[in-house]
């Protein structure tokens, strides 16, 4: 597991913001499981899957991973 330190200093678009997701996660479990997805992307086209979000920052998140 990545420390919260670590996870901001990574230099790539959103890095800082990965911490308080996972916060957000695990503290409001109950809240995240009656969120309706379909509802979500209606109310926001342009939100990507973590699947997607992942491919378009590829390459930034190679040149941070560990070797």
């Amino acid at each position: 597991m990545v420390d919260r330190k670590t996870y901001t200093g990574f230099d790539f678009p959103g890095a800082d913001d990965f911490p308080n997701m996972n916060d957000f996660l695990t503290r409001y479990k109950p809240f995240i499981e009656k969120r309706d997805p379909k509802l979500t992307k209606e109310l926001n086209p342009d939100l990507l899957s973590i699947r997607a979000w992942e491919k378009a920052h590829k390459k930034e998140l190679r040149s941070v991973a560990p070797k």
